[in-house]
């Protein structure tokens, strides 16, 4: 189930396009920043790498430099965990990994300049997740993966407060949050979907851990079956449209 549903809610991606290739480094630099431990400099080499390549494939970049922040920032804030020279040194040498593509420091002008002309253009998957345009679909399994989190955030804050601290480090829910700034962003928390339950909900622990899991299961299954329900309502609405207009003819 969890399967399927990473898939659908990234299928809008898995098609001809640029943003799919992107998605290799975002997924590889997203498993990297999602383990529980404090990050080594072998760590920072490898997302200095994946970020060089990310730069030089697709615009999507960005999203290394957010989900690092986020985590060295909660851990910092929550944790009290911080290695300040180790951070400098690493926030250093990604900003500084940006510049080493074909456009050197333009490459933060052309990356505004493209994301104003498509909202200019008016192009469907830059506007807001909403249940009533041409993304339905999509929007709508993003809403129930939001759903879900929070309800299976609340049960693990009460239930295990050190288990929601290390979803809180993941930098999964700043994924889920940024998603809801436009329609084609609601695809990158189905992309790491996977890695994530199998870190936090999938894999057999302690015995309370293996309780809370399966409750999380449990709400996984539950938002499928709304999910499967709203696909349902979609599919019979243009039967019914084409009813109504052949009885107005």
């Amino acid at each position: 189930l969890i399967i399927f549903f990473a898939w659908f809610g990234s299928s809008m991606f898995w098609v001809e396009r640029p943003a799919l290739i992107g998605m290799i480094p975002f997924l590889l630099s997203y498993i990297l920043l999602q383990k529980k431990e404090g990050l080594t400099s072998k760590d920072i080499v490898f997302l200095v790498l994946i970020n060089i390549g990310w730069v030089n494939l697709h615009g999507s970049w960005p999203l290394l430099i957010m989900m690092y922040v986020w985590r060295e920032l909660v851990r910092a804030i929550i944790l009290k965990k911080s290695n300040i020279w180790q951070q400098l040194v690493a926030t250093f040498s990604l900003f500084l990994s940006i510049l080493i593509n074909p456009f050197g420091y333009k490459v933060f002008s052309y990356l505004l300049e493209t994301a104003k002309v498509s909202r200019e253009r008016h192009i469907d998957e830059w506007a807001a997740p909403s249940l009533f345009g041409p993304y339905a679909a999509q929007s709508g399994a993003y809403f129930i993966l939001l759903l879900a989190f929070l309800v299976y955030g609340i049960y693990i804050f009460k239930k295990s407060p050190n288990q929601f601290i290390k979803i809180l480090v993941s930098p999964f829910l700043p994924l889920v949050l940024f998603a809801s700034s436009n329609i084609r962003n609601t695809a990158l928390p189905f992309f790491v979907l996977i890695p994530f339950a199998s870190e936090f909900i999938l894999i057999k622990g302690e015995k309370e851990e293996c309780n809370e899991r399966k409750s999380a299961f449990n709400l996984i299954i539950i938002a499928f079956v709304f999910f499967c329900l709203f696909l349902f309502l979609r599919m019979i609405k243009p039967y019914n449209e084409s009813l109504l207009l052949e009885s107005k003819t």
